[in-house]
């Protein structure tokens, strides 16, 4: 944190993006997704069988073992691959758009509140001036110098800009939440 007790930028973009559950859950299926590509490449595991035959008229049982392969899996790995490739691909855009749409609204966050931030202050010296410009429209009020329909408008701009301190408040709150 700064001396003012501000987020630097890059350090809540950082934060936003390693707490990000989201985020988190398409890391995993960019994971699942390179795991698949992997399998795709590989031939399919072979069949082995085991048959028993029984003699219909009696006579020793004849045991046979058979080892089979499916011979289309070698035609069938490149597409099979392309298509793992194009999936991983999808999976690591959708990520890398998630990730650019929180940057960018992290970012609008924080240049909002920078800006809420600025307008509390500068209404808090609006406010300053309007009070001493009551005071002032009062003295001359007493000094005859004015009506009280100054003093009244001075006192009604006074409470408007004291309202619309209290609503940036309100919404740098609601921002900063």
């Amino acid at each position: 944190l700064n001396e003012d007790s501000t987020l630097p930028l890059d350090r809540a973009v950082e934060l936003a993006l390693a707490n990000n559950r989201a985020l988190r859950a398409d890391l995993e299926l960019i994971a699942s997704a390179k795991a698949d590509l992997v399998q795709a490449g590989l031939l399919s595991n072979p069949v082995l069988s085991f048959m028993v035959r029984f003699p219909e008229g009696g006579g020793r049982a004849s045991l046979d073992f058979g080892l089979s392969k499916d011979v289309a899996d070698l035609w069938l790995i490149p597409s099979r691959k392309r298509a793992a490739q194009r999936m991983l691909q999808r999976t690591i855009l959708s990520f890398t758009d998630g990730a650019v749409g929180l940057v960018n609204e992290i970012k609008s966050t924080y240049f909002s509140l920078h800006y809420q931030a600025t307008a509390i202050e500068l209404q808090t010296r609006n406010l300053q001036v309007l009070r001493e410009t009551l005071e002032l429209a009062q003295a001359r009020f007493r000094a005859g110098d004015s009506s009280q329909l100054d003093v009244n408008l001075t006192r009604g701009r006074l409470i408007e800009a004291e309202l619309e301190l209290l609503a940036l408040q309100s919404a740098f709150g609601a921002t900063q939440r």
